[in-house]
């Protein structure tokens, strides 16, 4: 982790633990979660600090900071050649732990190992019935030849995959590797912008952003990250803590919007019209990343040992708590219900989904490690031997 920003990265896996509760609701607490139905006083998801489990939100907030990451360097360098490399080897990194999860997963399904339907009946939850969403009401039928189908081309060239959908956690990569190769683009031309007047870089901006929202909003926060790392180039000192904590905090408010409802109804009165929610979580992104960033109290706070581990973890945690919700999770919960009750039951199920999780992604996030560390040497060795060739 020693070229990583540990904060930024504290925050990824925090943001993944989010999706992590918010599926855990959606499966195991449907009512309180406001699904299927929204119900007011017993829904959650109506309140201002709903935001620690919105999985939109967080998964937006994964997107904002990739692009973000990804050409930070380059636009503050001035050197296109970083976007090239991030490019190049942009699909061989993301496919390796997707891979992996999606064997897991097919692994699970051949062996009779997933309860979800059963788990999903008894905690009324179409959601976990349906094996998260993935399924369509279709039934599991695994297929090797599918899955590997599946992981290496389908969840990233394609919006919707051929069912049976393996793991439906990975419907982010078709954006978030599209989205990376957005981003590269609009930080290339902006480099070629930098000796021109800031107006011809925010024009830039904002016709990408037009015609972003024309065609699919999702990748609205890839143009916000690039846009991020722009501003910092020309504005990089420290803030305050007193504007830092407040800026952090209105983040954490806003990845809380569902469609303003409870405590968010105020944006509905003074706008007229409840706001799109990705406009919402990108603003509330911006925020959160732009504080940490600046404050030097923040950084500290998100700074050491844990933060590391939980950064390193974040990927693997995101592809693997489904898995293990619907498997492990699931099973636990069937056997208990009937002996300590339902309440106690959904406890037990939700903290072996965290354990089990972490256990998991332990082994994956060292095999990811040691995947990105070959693929950086690769992509430098051959692409700087392909710039200065002998």
């Amino acid at each position: 982790m020693s070229n990583k920003d540990i904060p930024l990265e504290a925050l990824r896996g925090l943001a993944a633990l989010a999706v992590v509760f918010c599926h855990l609701g959606l499966g195991l607490w449907p009512l309180r979660s406001g699904f299927p139905i929204y119900q007011a006083g017993v829904s959650i998801n109506d309140r201002f600090w709903f935001g620690i489990a919105n999985g939109g939100a967080a998964v937006s907030f994964f997107f904002v900071l990739s692009a973000f990451v990804l050409t930070r360097q380059a636009m503050q360098t001035g050197n296109v050649a970083i976007l090239a490399r991030g490019a190049l080897k942009r699909w061989p990194r993301l496919v390796m732990p997707v891979f992996l999860t999606v064997l897991f997963s097919y692994a699970l399904a051949k062996f009779g190992l997933y309860h979800y339907e059963a788990a999903g009946q008894l905690t009324k939850s179409p959601w976990l019935t349906d094996f998260g969403g993935a399924l369509g009401g279709s039934p599991f039928s695994p297929n090797f030849f599918g899955a590997i189908r599946q992981a290496l081309y389908e969840v990233f060239f394609r919006l919707r995959v051929t069912q049976p959908n393996y793991n439906s956690s990975l419907w982010t990569m078709h954006y978030e590797f599209l989205g990376s190769f957005l981003a590269f683009g609009l930080a290339a031309l902006l480099i070629q912008f930098r000796n021109a007047p800031k107006l011809a870089s925010t024009f830039l901006l904002l016709v990408a952003s037009l015609i972003i929202i024309e065609t699919n909003s999702w990748y609205l926060m890839f143009v916000a990250g690039v846009a991020l790392s722009l501003l910092f180039i020309h504005h990089r000192p420290n803030i305050s803590n007193w504007v830092a904590i407040p800026l952090m905090l209105f983040g954490l408010y806003l990845a809380g919007y569902v469609d303003g409802r409870g405590d968010y109804h105020w944006l509905v009165t003074m706008l007229g019209h409840a706001p799109a929610e990705p406009f919402v979580f990108t603003i509330g992104a911006l925020s959160i990343i732009y504080a940490v960033d600046r404050s030097t109290l923040l950084r500290r706070l998100l700074t050491g040992r844990w933060a590391a581990i939980l950064g390193r973890l974040s990927f693997p945690i995101y592809l693997l708590h489904l898995l293990v919700l619907c498997s492990a999770g699931a099973a636990v919960f069937i056997a208990l219900q009937e002996q300590i009750g339902q309440p106690w039951a959904k406890i037990c199920a939700a903290a072996t989904t965290l354990a089990g999780t972490l256990l998991l992604a332990a082994p994956l996030a060292w095999l990811d490690t040691r995947w990105t560390v070959y693929l950086n040497r690769f992509v430098r060795r051959h692409l700087v031997t392909a710039e200065h060739p002998t």
